[in-house]
């Protein structure tokens, strides 16, 4: 999988003779309605190359900084979880407030203009462009008369629970750690800074809150697993507080995830 910019993709043309697959999102958290986009474009049209747009960073730490509280997923576990699932290009918006002026039908004139785009898969409540005024179903009649074909996904249910970021980012917060892995589809994880040494000279690690990247429980004490950049894992708990959070391992054990069970 080849990860690229935006300026590698309007500038440098990487993509200008290939034909796509493509679905475009944030993606926080990859649950399990994004990996339903992500498994059409890798899956339906087998001969086209199956590719991502989405951003370095969340928008709405542009858009809204004080309602942003953190990701469910780190870039870098967004980037591995398209690679487990199939994708053959991520491409990568630097999101900015001159980007956010652009209309719906200008960014995808972009990706017309510089790609052979044949196929789109988008979630029902999609929406881009300037104040978010091109809708899922506006994408599609545009492409429509350009010979793109478009699929619209409803939005998924489970266990009666609609499948969302915001729901999931509400769990989080509440410490719902089970609903959480329902809607994901998978074990949720916090990543570690793989540089912070200084945190593992003792067999009681406690690391700040405002040091972690993604979301976290308001507080609570978790059964977790500890894994280390060998994939060695070890069980343990987890104790979340106001100031950070806290957990026992062995010296010199260098942890970098923690996946709650």
């Amino acid at each position: 999988m080849q990860v690229l910019s935006w300026k590698d993709f309007v500038e440098r043309g990487v993509l200008k003779d290939t034909e796509i697959a493509l679905t475009v999102g944030v993606f926080d958290g990859v649950h399990i309605g994004h990996k339903i986009l992500i498994k059409k474009i890798v899956n339906d049209l087998p001969h086209l190359i199956p590719v991502i747009i989405t951003f370095r960073d969340n928008p709405s730490t542009i858009l809204h900084p004080e309602n942003h509280t953190g990701d469910i997923l780190t870039l870098e576990g967004r980037i591995e979880k398209f690679r487990e699932l199939g994708a053959g290009k991520v491409m990568l918006i630097d999101f900015s407030s001159n980007f956010s002026k652009l209309s719906g039908e200008d960014f995808f004139n972009i990706i017309l203009n510089n790609t052979k785009l044949r196929y789109v898969v988008l979630g029902a409540n999609f929406r881009c462009g300037e104040n978010a005024a091109t809708s899922a179903y506006d994408v599609r009649d545009f492409l429509k008369g350009r010979g793109v074909k478009t699929e619209i996904i409803k939005p998924v249910k489970i266990d009666e629970i609609l499948v969302s970021s915001t729901r999931i980012r509400n769990k989080i917060k509440e410490g719902k750690i089970n609903t959480v892995e329902k809607l994901i589809g998978e074990k949720f994880f916090i990543e570690l800074n793989s540089n912070r040494e200084d945190c593992f000279n003792s067999e009681r690690i406690f690391i700040k809150r405002e040091e972690i990247k993604q979301l976290m429980p308001d507080r609570g004490v978790f059964d977790i697993t500890l894994m280390d950049k060998h994939n060695s894992t070890l069980d343990s708990r987890l104790i979340i507080s106001e100031e950070g959070i806290e957990w026992s391992q062995p010296e010199n054990f260098k942890t970098k995830k923690i996946i709650f069970k």
